[in-house]
């Protein structure tokens, strides 16, 4: 295997010319980069520096834990519904996996709708 590797990024052509998606992006960014700025200049917080990062032990964690034993946001709550949809995605899971076989033997497939 090389040391290293040169991988080339460069924006599809689909999504218009360069310079205006990296514009654009730049843009976006930057907007976000403001209204966080803003949020947490309302709630008082201030982003955590370099020096501070660094003396953080590799050890630490959130104090803050997140709440055990309730729904994903995937399933349901009642019964019914989070059955219904386990086996629809354990339907979807076999679609997928017959579609990757015929993908691996080098057959022209289709993968079901909601892979990605």
């Amino acid at each position: 295997m090389p040391d290293a590797l040169d991988l080339p990024l460069t924006i599809p052509a689909e999504l218009g010319p360069a310079a205006a998606v990296t514009a654009e992006l730049r843009d976006r960014v930057r907007a976000l980069e403001l209204e966080r700025a803003a949020e947490r200049a309302r709630m008082g917080r201030r982003v955590l520096g370099r020096r501070a990062v660094r003396a953080q032990s590799w050890r630490d964690y959130s104090a803050s834990l997140a709440p055990r034993g309730t729904c994903g946001p995937r399933w349901r709550r009642e019964a019914s519904g989070r059955i219904e949809a386990l086996l629809r995605n354990g339907a979807l899971a076999m679609e997928c996996a017959g579609a990757r076989e015929q993908w691996r033997n080098g057959l022209p497939v289709v993968f079901p709708p909601g892979t990605y």
